[in-house]
């Protein structure tokens, strides 16, 4: 069984709130640029690489 990273985990490395991550998560919510970078940032990636070129 794997097991992922908690959306509460992201939420304290990246500084963004768990109810935007999880609107992003399901599609409900792009997100503003400057958001998309924190979160690719916790995670230690681009942000291009994290949400594709077109964010």
């Amino acid at each position: 069984m794997s097991r992922g990273i908690k959306l509460i985990e992201i939420a304290k490395l990246s500084g963004v709130s768990v109810p935007c991550l999880s609107q992003i998560e399901t599609g409900k919510f792009k997100g503003r640029k400057e958001t998309r970078q924190k979160i690719a940032n916790a995670f230690g990636v681009s942000e291009e690489i994290l949400f594709g070129k077109n964010g």
